[in-house]
């Protein structure tokens, strides 16, 4: 058998190789199963590497064999290593734009266990969903890291119940509400809440999405940064200090592009 080293955080891990059948790894406590090769295949780290690719973390140019589990299963064990775990994550609304959100991460190896989608009129998508794990319309007492509004913006009245009873739990409430500033979400929600405004556009439908945040003063950074890797999952993110700039944002950029794919599909349309 050959050993191998590699390294996160600058912390050695040992790639063991060979025909045996017994071959195990450890990422410190964590113990990946028995029974199945270790290689030089790219595969299973290939995976963690895309996800984890921003961080500080490098992870060596070798990979778990194809059987070690399933993706998310070594993405999992990943994520773990390094602390970065993103927790229960709560949906108000699921329409077109937070339909490809939540279709970007379960592409990305989000557990569809670990999201709860609140919506009315589910779609025939999210019906689907289901059937692999996605919660909808439960009533489960669940401890949530993230709450995001995806509701229309007439309808934020109709939400406030849902909205404060998740107050004072340590939530992350995220808003794609166009219009609606921070301050009236505080007034709902409460000022002493981790709230954030962004705006995603429809390109986060094939991951090429570019998302502008904006946080109010309660975010702290290791909450900043978990965001970040959710919202990185569809594209890219841009910080505005100024609110002010979110009009011309959704403007622009989170209705722009429909406009140009609808001008595309009737240039196909016409020939």
């Amino acid at each position: 058998r050959r050993q191998r080293q590699m390294c996160i955080r600058d912390r050695p891990i040992t790639l063991i190789s060979g025909k045996s059948p017994f071959c195990e790894t450890f990422f410190d406590n964590v113990e990946v199963p028995k029974g199945n090769l270790i290689g030089e295949l790219n595969a299973g780290w290939t995976i963690a590497k895309k996800l984890l690719q921003h961080e500080r973390a490098f992870i060596s140019n070798f990979g778990l064999a194809a059987g070690m589990g399933s993706k998310r299963d070594i993405v999992s064990i990943a994520k773990k290593h390094l602390g970065e775990e993103n927790g229960k994550i709560k949906i108000i609304g699921c329409g077109k734009m937070a339909s490809a959100i939540l279709d970007a991460w379960l592409k990305k190896s989000m557990s569809p266990q670990d999201i709860y989608v609140d919506d009315p009129k589910p779609s025939e998508w999210l019906l689907e969903k289901k059937k692999y794990g996605l919660n909808i319309n439960t009533k489960a007492d669940v401890s949530f890291d993230y709450c995001f509004i995806g509701v229309k913006p007439q309808s934020l009245n109709e939400i406030k119940p849902k909205l404060k009873s998740l107050s004072k739990k340590n939530v992350t409430f995220v808003s794609m509400l166009a219009g609606i500033k921070i301050n009236r979400l505080e007034d709902i929600i409460g000022k002493d809440e981790s709230i954030v405004r962004i705006m995603p556009n429809l390109p986060a439908e094939i991951l090429k999405g570019v998302t502008a945040v904006k946080e109010n003063k309660r975010v702290e950074p290791k909450q900043s940064k978990n965001l970040a890797l959710l919202l990185e999952a569809f594209g890219e993110t841009v910080k505005f200090v100024e609110e002010r700039k979110f009009d011309a944002v959704t403007a622009i950029s989170g209705s722009g592009p429909a406009y140009i794919f609808l001008i595309a599909e009737l240039m196909t349309e016409v020939g």
